[in-house]
């Protein structure tokens, strides 16, 4: 008879900083009742991960279920996958943290379940060719990978019913492939189509082994699917078949087929991830190329036997096509480089334990990348990272500083951009300043409340984009191509706004008198100015109870077809043990000519929700109801010099005052983003912007001081 080994795993994820009510739908929709059915069929036996933030929400919401996983695991119908706790995408972070997170996990389902973990799963499949390293040091013997990772160095169909061994320096591992075509089939396919396509595969001879592992919430979160599953039965139908025909189909663990088979030989895999997540890491043009490629093939019937060529992009691209996610990691390796940096003698400390802790959850993977899932786009996500990387950061800031009127300079190219950043910390706030781009703020943490006001995202285009046209021209080229399109509002193509700099604060505008707090919402204002995203000349230095930095540029500013020379400068200067930035600036004119302009400030600031009740604009003198006072109105008061963002339920007040009354201009960030449920708008931040008319002769100046920053309710 022709047997075949068949192996079932999943992986089920929430990441940090997710809403409780998300937790508690995936568990009732795909965790928990995939595990009823697991009961109720003896005979199916597979491989179950969950990461870290989901086994901490399940001790602490759901135990039940993890004592019942635990009796599937006792009588040998679950095997346990370790992974790194908090689901990092372990090539970007450091050795020691790698290995630190796999630990932590073998540890937890030890201690929960009696049984160490032999495998892993390895976060989005992203495979680097130095990861055996770090995983054999962790005690791990093998992890699995997509068959296109080793069909791309000419391994075919044939080469993937097995595992095999690769290593680094000497450290070896076994990994298992897993087979795409099960992957794409379950459980969208007719069982029978399945069972006729593993009965291809068996053999009279050693019985091959095929691989199908996937995300678990495919098996009930994705639209459409609790239906599919459970409601229509298809996967009770499909654990019947596979119990039914038990005589070829053999259900084993990864770990019995690592003892009981040989592998099938040594492979060596270049850097990859799956199919798509490759391709989400290209620039939204070249994803573009590389899609109307793809169909190309497909129509002329070329793509499934020519497609181990035609690759996507590598990961790490992440952090060149998004300058914020690159920041969030920049970050993360600067505050990892701190805590080794440590003397020896705090690492056994408490707090020492639980800034390293802090430090893991914000690796977890989610908010560094985006393709059609939300990922970096949700606010709430990277706001989790954020909270956890200033909790690590302060922690062993207090552990290595005495007292509390300490104040750091680090001049660094953070971000890796070629030019100098400036980080300005204190035990109160950290300002980060990019005098190479536009003397802006991009960062500023409130370190009372572990809080990134600055964390913004800039609106550019994605590949998905093109999609919405369809609403306006449902019959244009490809239309439908990709399936029905869903939407969560109608008009959303009017959001497609795009930007042409980086969001922050402390950017200096000069406008046009065309320009409106609508006009410039949209990125169609016209800018006069030669300010925004260009260098600034910098010194800084410590003063009495804090420190001071000086921004210079001189470029021109066009009123008319003559440009007129200007120099702009700001200084800004903070207070050691206040959240708060003192911001004087000097307007120049340097041209023989009179300068008529207008001078606006941006600011940026992210209290997470822009239609909130408790979150609103306070404009003092201004009696615009609340619901015009939501930090995503639009619209502009005259005449004001005090003026603040009131977050009620994070406790923070964060306000301004202007020596000379402004024209307050407000308005959202609000991008288009792809997610499961359809093309969303998210609120990003609220750009909040003063604006003066400037009249000034020959050589004169403007001054204004601006009094930035925040106070806890």
């Amino acid at each position: 008879m022709k047997l075949i080994q068949f192996v079932f795993g999943l992986h089920n994820h929430q990441p940090v900083g997710n809403f409780d009510t998300v937790f508690e739908d995936a568990f009732n929709t795909a965790y928990d009742p995939f595990l009823g059915l697991l009961e109720k069929h003896p005979g199916i036996r597979v491989a179950l991960h969950h990461t870290g933030p989901l086994l901490q929400w399940l001790e602490q919401h759901r135990s039940e279920y993890l004592d019942r996983l635990g009796m599937l695991v006792e009588r040998d119908q679950v095997e346990l996958l370790g992974g790194a706790f908090y689901e990092p995408i372990l090539p970007i972070i450091p050795e020691d943290d790698r290995i630190g997170q796999i630990v932590k996990m073998s540890d937890w389902l030890e201690a929960r379940f009696g049984r160490r973990p032999r495998g892993m799963w390895l976060a989005e499949r992203v495979w680097e060719p130095t990861l055996p390293r770090a995983i054999k040091a962790a005690g791990i013997e093998f992890t699995v990978l997509d068959d296109s990772h080793f069909k791309s160095v000419g391994i075919g169909d044939e080469g993937t019913t097995g595992y095999y061994l690769t290593e680094d320096q000497g450290d070896s591992i076994a990994i298992f492939p897993i087979n795409e075509s099960l992957r794409y089939s379950i459980p969208f396919q007719e069982i029978g189509e399945t069972l006729e396509y593993l009965r291809g595969l068996a053999s009279e001879y050693a019985a091959p082994t095929v691989v199908m592992a996937d995300d678990g919430e495919k098996f009930g979160v994705w639209p459409n699917t609790y239906k599919h599953c459970y409601e229509d039965e298809w996967l009770d139908k499909f654990f019947c078949k596979i119990e039914e025909n038990s005589d070829w189909i053999k259900m084993k663990t990864f770990s019995e087929v690592l003892d009981e088979t040989a592998p099938i030989g040594r492979v060596y895999l270049p850097t990859a991830s799956y199919i798509e997540m490759m391709e989400w890491a290209m620039p939204a043009s070249a994803i573009v190329e590389y899609r109307d490629l793809v169909q190309t093939m497909k129509m002329r019937g070329e793509y499934e036997s020519r497609k181990i060529f035609i690759r996507g992009g590598f990961w790490r691209s992440f952090f060149s096509k998004y300058d914020e996610s690159n920041h969030i990691h920049k970050k993360m390796l600067r505050i990892s480089n701190k805590l080794n940096a440590a003397p020896e003698e705090l690492w056994d400390h408490p707090e020492y334990e639980l800034a390293l802790d802090h430090l893991w959850q914000a690796q977890c993977n989610c908010a560094y990348w985006h393709g059609v899932f939300g990922g970096l786009y949700l606010s709430n996500i990277r706001n989790a990272l954020y909270k956890h990387l200033i909790e690590a950061e302060k922690r062993i800031d207090a552990l290595t500083h005495d007292g509390d009127a300490w104040v750091d300079f680090v001049a660094t190219d953070f971000d890796i951009d070629g030019s100098v950043d400036l980080l300005v910390e204190t035990p109160a706030q950290m300002m980060m300043l990019k005098p190479g781009s536009g003397g802006m703020m991009v960062e500023h943490d409130l370190r009372q409340i572990s809080f990134n006001a600055l964390d913004t995202l800039m609106r550019r285009p994605e590949y998905y984009h093109q999609r919405l046209s369809q609403i306006s021209n449902p019959a244009g080229p490809n239309a439908g191509d990709q399936g029905p399109l869903r939407v969560k509002e109608s008009g959303l193509e009017r959001f497609l706004v795009f930007d042409w700099y980086r969001r922050g604060s402390l950017i200096d505008h000069f406008l046009d008198p065309d320009a409106t707090p609508e006009n410039f919402r949209t990125a169609h204002y016209p800018e006069i100015g030669d300010f925004v995203n260009k260098p600034y000349a910098c010194e800084w230095k410590k003063v009495r109870g804090g420190a001071r930095v000086r921004m210079v540029r001189e470029a021109n500013v066009q009123p008319s077809d003559t440009g007129q020379p200007v120099e702009v400068e700001k200084i800004v200067t903070m207070k050691a043990g206040e959240p708060t930035a003192s911001i004087a600036y000097r307007v120049t004119n340097l041209s023989d000519e009179d300068l008529l302009t207008r001078f606006g400030v941006e600011f940026n600031v992210n209290l997470l929700a822009g239609h909130a009740h408790d979150r609103l604009h306070e404009i003092a003198g201004s009696d615009i109801p609340d619901t015009d006072r939501r930090m995503d109105s639009v619209g502009a008061v005259q005449q004001v010099s005090k003026f603040a963002v009131c977050d009620e339920w994070l406790g923070v007040r964060i306000g301004w005052n202007v020596s000379k009354p402004a024209s307050h201009w407000r308005l959202p960030i609000e991008t288009v983003s792809s997610s499961e449920a359809g093309f969303e708008r998210v609120y990003q931040s609220t750009v909040v912007m003063p604006v003066w008319d400037i009249n000034l002769a020959p050589k004169k100046t403007f001054e204004v001081k601006i009094e930035y920053g925040a106070e806890y309710l």
